[in-house]
C-alpha cells in the first residue's frame, strides 16, 4: 500500500498541471515552488536478526562436529554483521513533490563469500557460505521545517562554507516499501586423506519479500546543488522477518538538477 501510495503521489505531482523542468509554479501570478529533479548513491550498513541461519548452522554443523577436539565454529554472516561488514550499494533518482515532500526510487544490491578452511587432525575442512542480494524501493520523504537551501554554501570556502552547511542542515522523515530478492547459499566439504573420503554439502535459497522501513535522517548542503544524508533505518522483513528484520545506517549523496 505504501508502495502504491508514492506511485499515486508521483504522478498526481508530476502529471496534469505540473510545470515544465526548471518552471516555477504559479498561482495568481505569483512563484510558488521550483520542482527538481535527483540523482543519489548511497551504501547501507545492516544488521539483521540471521535467527534462522544462525539455528540451520548450529544444527547441521556445529552440533555434528562439535564433538571434534579444538573445533571452532565456522565463522558466518552474524560475525560479519558484529564487525559491520554487511553493506550494499545504492544509486536512485527522484523528484521533488511539493515544499516538503521528495520522492526517490532506489535500487541496489551485494554479494560476499565467508570462507572457512580448517584442519582437525587428519580431517580437513572447507566451509563456506554466500549471500547476494538485490532491492527495488521508492521513498517518500517529509522535511517538516523545509528542504535544505543549498544557496547557503553557495561560494563560500574553508570554515565559513563548513559553519554554512551545519547551519543549513535540515532533519526529515520517510519511508520506503519495496521488493527485496535475497540468494543464501552454503557449502561444506569434509576431506580425510583417503581416497573417496570426501562428504560434499550444499544448500540454496532464494528468499523473495516485500520490506517496509521507516527512516529518520538529517540533509546537509555540501554545494551549490549538492547534499550529503545520513540516516537511522529499521526494515521489517515479510517473509523471513527473524532473518533479515533489523536496524540500519545508511549514508546517500544527492545531486540537483
Amino acid at each position: 500500500m505504501i508502495v502504491l501510495a508514492a506511485v499515486v503521489l508521483a504522478f498526481a505531482g508530476l502529471s496534469g498541471e505540473a510545470p515544465l523542468d526548471g518552471e516555477i509554479q504559479e498561482q495568481n501570478g505569483q512563484a510558488l515552488y521550483e520542482r527538481r529533479w535527483y540523482f543519489g548513491v548511497g551504501a547501507t550498513n545492516f544488521y539483521p536478526k540471521l535467527r534462522e541461519s544462525e539455528r540451520k548452522i548450529d544444527r547441521q554443523i556445529n552440533n555434528v562436529f562439535g564433538w571434534l577436539p579444538g573445533w571452532e565454529r565456522p565463522t558466518t554472516f552474524a560475525d560479519w554483521r558484529g564487525r559491520h561488514y554487511l553493506w550494499d550499494l545504492t544509486v536512485g533518482a527522484g523528484r521533488d513533490l511539493s515544499p516538503k515532500l521528495t520522492l526517490m526510487f532506489w535500487t541496489g544490491g551485494a554479494k560476499g563469500t565467508i570462507k572457512n578452511k580448517r584442519r582437525y587432525g587428519l580431517l580437513k575442512t572447507d566451509i563456506r557460505f554466500t549471500r547476494a542480494s538485490i532491492f527495488f524501493a521508492p521513498e517518500l520523504y517529509w522535511y517538516p521545517w523545509g528542504k535544505v537551501e543549498y544557496e547557503r554554501v553557495a561560494g563560500k570556502r574553508g570554515g565559513d562554507r563548513a559553519r554554512a552547511a551545519l547551519s543549513g542542515a535540515k532533519p526529515y522523515l520517510s519511508v520506503a516499501s519495496g521488493y527485496t530478492w535475497v540468494r543464501a547459499e552454503g557449502e561444506g566439504k569434509f576431506r580425510l586423506p583417503l581416497p573417496g573420503a570426501v562428504i560434499k554439502q550444499r544448500e540454496s535459497e532464494d528468499h523473495h519479500m516485500i520490506t517496509v522501513s521507516p527512516r529518520v535522517g538529517v540533509e546537509i548542503p555540501t554545494g551549490e546543488n549538492a547534499a550529503v544524508s545520513a540516516l537511522v533505518i529499521y526494515s521489517f522483513f515479510s517473509p523471513h522477518g527473524p532473518e533479515y528484520d533489523g536496524p540500519c545506517i545508511s549514508f546517500n549523496y544527492r545531486w540537483r538538477f
